[in-house]
């Protein structure tokens, strides 16, 4: 399977996340759910802050992921956010 391309994504929606840092700048309900449309570039950002916030271990987060082609590369799903991740490597773990 070829590695997703940060450019060629068009629009990403969070459902929910398990980091505080990711809960705190796009605000939650008591359930962690945000549902909300991020640009790429804001998602790089927090991508970024919020692995570097980690300690230890990893963070969930639940996104849907649409390329420029339409497709729908990823439907609520859950990906496991460590240290020193950043939005192209958080994608593309286990291609």
């Amino acid at each position: 399977m070829s590695k997703i391309k940060v450019e060629d994504i068009a629009r990403v929606i969070v459902h929910w996340s398990e980091s505080e840092l990711i809960n705190d700048r796009l605000g939650c309900d008591d359930n962690s759910d945000i549902e909300k449309e991020l640009s790429v570039v804001d998602l790089e950002i927090l991508i970024d802050d919020a692995a570097n916030a980690i300690n230890s271990g990893y963070d969930k987060t639940s996104m849907t992921i649409i390329m420029k082609s339409g497709l729908v590369w990823a439907n609520q799903s859950k990906f496991h956010l460590t240290k020193n991740d950043n939005l192209y490597s958080l994608l593309n773990k286990g291609q």
